[in-house]
């Protein structure tokens, strides 16, 4: 496969993956016609043309040859020249130009190596894919599903959706997680949103939007791009029933800020922080901080909380 090592003018003569006997084909690359050809092989050629002597008197005809490649990165590179500039591209730009019809687009296209071996640059191992479609390519596991990783006995719906690796929810088969994955690709080729089969994060178990914290279990939900902390309980039942209050009320654009703790300490008691040896009692609403005093006692402070908490229950009623 590593046909641009060969630097002999001679057409190399090969046998393809069916047995067929085959001879290396060229084609002027475009823009470059007549100066430069590709190779079905990834080989690039320089074609002979007319250069001025070092001493500046008359031209002389440059030899045909087959260019050198230098890796670069990951990739095999060519320098061109047109006009007195230097151009330098990916062999396989080169050959996915000259024999694809690619015109590069700042990878709004990606030229891949079928294979994954950079140095491959035959144009049967190249493909023109978008980029989603370069990225999961290879990211086939051990569930043999596209966009599914298994999770201990649970299997995992992931997807890429605006720069970041977003998870779909977890499933008892990676055929349901998979079926999730193709519903969210779809939306996203027709345009669409997904952010209603976005998932909060997940614990073994797969409880929706609880996470393990400790020895505890906190309850975190996504609201209008902000994550809100919505306390730490002893079962993922009772953090995961939190959760489910908060995200009705949001779906139906209520508030829910009698359900925000983002101030549980060692107390394990919401709303309430040591302070010295003093109970802080704090609530969150609307983006503030409101205080509701400092207290002795560890049972006053609760009271406190929770007497807050009734009042706001009570007005939102």
């Amino acid at each position: 496969m590593e046909h641009y090592k060969n630097l002999s003018l001679e057409d190399i003569i090969y046998t393809d993956d069916n047995g067929v006997t085959c001879v290396e084909q060229w084609k002027d690359i475009p823009d470059y016609e007549g100066l430069y050809q590709a190779s079905d092989l990834g080989r690039i050629k320089s074609m002979p043309k007319h250069k001025n002597h070092s001493s500046g008197v008359g031209t002389f005809l440059s030899k045909e040859k087959i260019l050198s490649q230098a890796i670069s990165g990951f990739y095999y590179k060519i320098t061109l020249y047109l006009e007195n500039k230097r151009y330098q591209y990916g062999t396989h730009q080169l050959i996915a130009i000259t024999f694809l019809n690619h015109i590069p687009n700042r990878n709004a296209i990606n030229v891949d190596h079928i294979n994954n071996i950079k140095n491959d640059n035959r144009l049967i191992n190249l493909q023109l894919i978008t980029p989603r479609e370069n990225r999961i390519k290879d990211s086939y596991n051990k569930t043999g599903y596209t966009g599914v990783r298994q999770d201990k006995n649970k299997f995992q719906a992931y997807i890429h959706f605006k720069s970041k690796i977003v998870s779909l929810g977890y499933f008892d088969a990676p055929e349901l997680a998979s079926e999730k994955y193709q519903e969210a690709l779809l939306l996203i080729k027709q345009g669409k949103d997904i952010s209603h089969l976005i998932k909060e994060r997940f614990n073994a178990n797969g409880f929706t939007g609880v996470c393990k914290n400790k020895n505890r279990f906190q309850a975190r939900i996504n609201h209008k791009g902000k994550f809100f902390s919505l306390g730490n309980y002893d079962t993922q039942e009772e953090a995961g029933e939190v959760y489910l209050k908060a995200l009705e009320l949001s779906k139906q654009n209520k508030t829910f800020d009698h359900l925000i703790n983002r101030y549980e300490s060692k107390t394990k008691s919401k709303g309430v922080s040591i302070n010295g040896n003093k109970f802080r009692v704090r609530f969150y609403s609307n983006g503030k901080n409101i205080g509701l005093g400092t207290y002795d006692t560890l049972e006053e402070a609760n009271k406190r909380y929770n007497e807050y908490i009734e009042n706001k229950k009570a007005n939102l009623n």
